[in-house]
């Protein structure tokens, strides 16, 4: 088994230059807005799904992270890794 759906967007967030702790928050934030279309799947293996909707995902939550950085590090070096 591969990295779950949660830990291949965490994975994503610091291969594009967030911290750990900062890749948490985003998916918190992540994870609340898409309480209605993911629930409980996030700790299902990414491998399950087709390529095109981990992409899908990994777009929903790099607009995510974008709000989080502009709402809380507005001057951070990866901001154009989000944009």
């Amino acid at each position: 088994m591969g990295l779950t759906l949660y830990g291949k967007m965490h994975k994503e967030l610091i291969n594009n230059g967030m911290f750990d702790t900062q890749a948490k928050k985003v998916m918190r934030k992540v994870m609340e807005e898409q309480k209605e279309l993911i629930g409980g799947r996030w700790q299902d293996s990414a491998s399950d799904y087709p390529e095109a909707t981990v992409n899908t995902l990994w777009l929903s939550v790099k607009m995510s992270a974008l709000e989080w950085i502009n709402e809380n590090a507005p001057q951070a070096w990866f901001k154009p890794m989000f944009e």
